[in-house]
């Protein structure tokens, strides 16, 4: 019996020490810098926002980036950060969003009324403006004014036979934006939501796309 017994330990202490190899590999094969780090957070930002959440970033990052873009919150919107920001849920007092850069997270709400703006981009250009007048045109058009930043102006109208057309002024059309071109598709959702696609005319063409909200 003791024979029996004397060769079962080696046995015993073979499986612990490789189990607690397999352990300290994967401890070094994992380094902390790989983790994912997600954190909740409660840091007041700009114009009633909250952060609520960060990931691989920390909360007051977030807050700054919130700050420096200092603009209308539309459908989505691109911070001066590099963050491309979506809607996530659009009450009647209170918008939440998500804020995407890299491997970068961050997500936020904003409490009170969400007021209508479009975001408009073509090429290097992305901006967006605040909607100070916006009604339907007729069936398939529409009728909108927006302010943007720097004294700019959007202006969608309808046009004959198609979706309208879009007018981007500056104050200074040198150092700015002057532009028009048709609307090729445009869409007008009952939430109040609206899309368009088409091609600007300014020293060339470049394709635009518009989203937002009417109302």
């Amino acid at each position: 019996m003791r024979d029996v017994r004397h060769g079962r330990r080696p046995a015993r202490r073979g499986i612990a020490i490789a189990v607690l190899a397999l352990a300290a590999g994967a401890a070094w094969a994992a380094p902390s810098g790989a983790r994912i780090a997600l954190l909740d957070c409660t840091a007041q930002g700009p114009s009633r926002t909250t952060v609520t959440s960060v990931l691989n970033m920390p909360c007051g990052v977030a807050v700054q980036d919130l700050t420096a873009y200092g603009r209308p919150f539309a459908i989505s919107f691109r911070t001066p950060g590099g963050f491309v920001c979506t809607r996530t849920v659009r009450e009647s007092r209170r918008a939440s969003y998500r804020c995407v850069s890299g491997a970068r997270v961050y997500r936020f709400v904003r409490a009170g009324t969400t007021r209508p703006a479009i975001r408009v981009m073509s090429g290097g250009f992305d901006s967006t403006f605040t909607v100070t007048v916006c009604r339907r045109g007729g069936r398939a058009s529409l009728i909108l004014n927006g302010r943007g930043p720097a004294g700019m102006r959007v202006r969608i109208r309808p046009g004959p036979g198609g979706a309208g057309t879009i007018v981007l002024r500056a104050p200074d059309p040198d150092n700015g934006v002057d532009a028009s071109g048709p609307i090729s598709a445009l869409k007008l959702a009952r939430d109040g939501s609206i899309s368009a696609t088409g091609r600007f005319s300014a020293g060339g063409t470049a394709a635009f796309r518009v989203v937002g909200d009417c109302r």
